[in-house]
C-alpha cells in the first residue's frame, strides 16, 4: 500500500519541484505541533512552571509560525496534498475513538454490577475448569460472561477477569506487571500491565500468577471472547457515514486473540449483534 501511494504521489506531482510545496507545508507544520507537544509536556509532565513553559516553548512556536505562514501561500501549488492526507487519518482515528465509545456504551448498558452478580450465582451449577473473560473493567460482568450464562445456564468451577493495561512507558518492570485480587466465590480478577513498547503475552502471563498462588493449566482453561456486528441504528449516536466507515473498520481489526497470542484451540466466541 505505501509502495503504491508513493508512486501515485510521484506520477501526480511528475517532478521534485511540484513536490516542494507538500513537502513545506508538511515540515513546518510538523514543527509546530511538535512545539506544542512540548509545551504540553512541559506542564503535564515535567510539572514546570507558565512563565518558563511558554519562555521556552514560544520562542519556537513563534519561529514555527513563520514558516507555517510562509507556506501557506503555496497551498494552492500542492500544499493542499498533505492537509487531505492529515484530515483523511484525523477522520479515521475519530471515527474509531467516537465507535468505540459508542460500542462499549451499548454493551455496558446491557450488563450488570460485578458484585451484585457474584452474590447472585451461588446457586447456579458449575462445571470444572477455569473460565478467563478478558474484560475492559472491571466492575462490572463482562457481556460473554452474560452471554455464557444465559444460554448454557451454567458457570465454570473458576471464573477470572483478565484486564489489560498499556502502561505510558516503555516497559513495565516484571514486579509490577501483575495484580491479582480474589473476589469470592471462585471469581478473581487479574490486571496485567505492559509497556506501549511490550508485546503482551497472556499465557506467560497466566503462568506467572504462580507467584500469587494462583495455577493454571493451559488443557483446562478456556478464554471467552466477544465477538460482535455492528449494526446501524435508527437513531445512532454516529451519522451513517460514520457508522458504516467505523464497521469496516472494526471487522479489519486485529482479534484479540491473536493480538495477546492466546492459544487459538483454547479460544470460545461468543458473537452477538450490536446497534450503534
Amino acid at each position: 500500500m505505501l509502495m503504491l501511494l508513493t508512486l501515485g504521489l510521484t506520477l501526480g506531482f511528475r517532478s521534485s519541484d511540484n513536490l516542494a510545496a507538500a513537502f513545506g507545508i508538511a515540515v513546518s507544520l510538523t514543527m509546530l505541533l511538535t512545539s506544542m507537544l512540548m509545551y504540553l509536556a512541559m506542564r503535564e509532565i515535567w510539572s514546570w512552571s507558565l512563565p518558563v513553559s511558554l519562555a521556552a516553548a514560544g520562542l519556537f512556536i513563534a519561529v514555527d509560525l513563520s514558516f507555517v505562514s510562509a507556506n501557506l501561500m503555496k497551498v494552492l501549488e500542492g500544499g493542499w496534498f498533505p492537509l487531505v492526507v492529515a484530515a483523511l487519518i484525523f477522520f479515521l482515528l475519530f471515527t474509531w475513538l467516537k465507535g468505540r465509545d459508542a460500542l462499549l456504551h451499548k454493551l455496558e448498558r446491557d450488563t450488570l454490577p460485578l458484585a451484585d452478580f457474584i452474590r447472585s450465582v451461588g446457586s447456579k451449577a458449575r462445571v470444572s475448569g477455569t473460565a478467563v473473560y478478558m474484560t475492559s473493567r472491571l466492575d462490572v460482568v463482562p457481556v460473554p460472561l452474560l452471554h455464557n450464562l444465559k444460554h448454557n445456564k451454567v458457570l465454570h468451577q473458576r471464573i477470572v477477569l483478565l484486564h489489560v493495561v498499556t502502561a505510558n512507558v516503555p516497559r513495565v518492570p516484571p514486579e509490577q506487571r501483575l495484580e491479582v485480587a480474589d473476589l469470592g466465590s471462585q471469581f478473581y480478577s487479574i490486571v496485567v500491565r505492559y509497556g506501549f513498547m511490550e508485546q503482551p503475552d497472556i499465557p506467560q502471563a497466566l503462568e506467572a500468577c504462580k507467584n500469587h498462588d494462583l495455577h493454571f493449566d493451559m488443557m483446562d482453561t478456556s478464554f471467552f471472547v466477544g465477538r460482535v456486528k455492528i449494526m446501524a441504528e435508527k437513531r445512532s449516536r454516529m451519522n451513517t457515514f460514520q457508522g458504516h466507515v467505523f464497521g469496516i473498520m472494526h471487522r479489519n481489526a486485529l482479534a484479540a486473540t491473536e493480538f495477546f497470542r492466546i492459544p487459538p484451540n483454547r479460544v470460545v466466541e461468543l458473537g452477538g449483534q450490536v446497534e450503534i
